[in-house]
């Protein structure tokens, strides 16, 4: 059985795509990717720069055990945001688009990752 590989995944302001970084490097960028979560991770300092200066950083990225690469889905499920701006924002928070609410990776089955929208979609 194959060990599962586990990526950390932000959206990449340059090249337009998924970056995928594996034990701290740049493993690949991709237009889609499909994992099972097991963290989100707001670095807290960067995440301050941002809201301080008003401008983009990596500071935000989703962790999860790598299911697919480059296979477009049909989007569904619930659309997953992030926002350095919110207010009380824990480390760990990221959002639902519609509702506003804080979710949590064991909240879904999988994450779908398209890079048309550069939205995330959760499944429960």
């Amino acid at each position: 059985m194959k060990e599962p590989v586990i990526v950390d995944i932000y959206f990449n302001l340059n090249t337009h795509k998924w970056s995928l970084r594996h034990k701290g490097r740049v493993v690949h960028h991709a237009q889609y990717v499909e994992i099972k979560p097991t963290a989100f991770h707001v670095g807290q300092s960067g995440r301050k720069r941002v809201v301080k200066e008003k401008r983009k950083n990596v500071h935000a990225w989703i962790k999860g055990e790598l299911i697919s690469l480059d296979e477009k889905k049909r989007r569904s499920g619930n659309e997953i945001s992030y926002d350095p701006y919110a207010w009380g924002l824990r480390e760990e928070g990221f959002f639902f688009d519609s509702k506003g609410q804080e979710v949590f990776p064991e909240d879904f089955k999988v994450l779908y990752f398209d890079f048309e929208t550069k939205k995330v979609y959760g499944k429960k």
